[in-house]
């Protein structure tokens, strides 16, 4: 059994733990009024529909919703070292986009709109817990837009080295 491949499950928990305890993420996502008025139950049954670990693909999801899509390969696997590739898209509705022009997050206001906002979210939650993924930092390699009919967002891409 190749050890690589059986830490891939392992890396896709962590960063799901990771982006579903993020009270941020959790208030971006959801909104404040349905946090108000649902049980913790409930907001971690929609949260864990709304961040997948599994690459997005246009039109599968169609409800007016944002969503966080991940996934983890390995383009490279050296003797002693490999390389993992992590590849987050965030994205948004149409007519969810505009819904959120600021935010206040951790003393600053993030401007933009909502893919702008949970972009810069997510890259923190993912950086903040970067030792828990790999042994180097996390190194953002691009950032591209996906357009398509309904929905709009932003694809970043993200280097870990890790031990083999």
């Amino acid at each position: 059994m190749n050890k690589s491949l059986k830490q891939l499950g392992s890396y896709k928990n962590k960063i799901s733990l990771n982006l579903i305890q993020s009270e941020d993420i959790k208030k971006i996502l959801l909104g404040n009024k349905y946090l108000e008025t649902a049980d913790d139950e409930e907001i971690e049954d929609e949260l864990i529909t709304r961040i997948k670990s599994q690459e997005y693909i246009d039109g599968v999801v169609t409800e007016s919703k944002a969503y966080i899509f991940y996934d983890v390969t390995m383009p490279r696997v050296g003797s002693t070292i490999k390389d993992c590739r992590l590849v987050v898209y965030i994205m948004c509705h149409r007519h969810e986009l505009d819904m959120l022009k600021s935010y206040d997050y951790k003393s600053e206001k993030l401007i933009g709109n909502k893919v702008d906002i949970l972009s810069v979210v997510v890259d923190d939650v993912l950086e903040s817990d970067v030792k828990n993924l790999g042994i180097g930092e996390l190194d953002i390699k691009d950032v591209v837009i996906y357009n398509s009919k309904d929905f709009y967002g932003r694809v970043l891409v993200y280097d870990i080295p890790d031990f083999r």
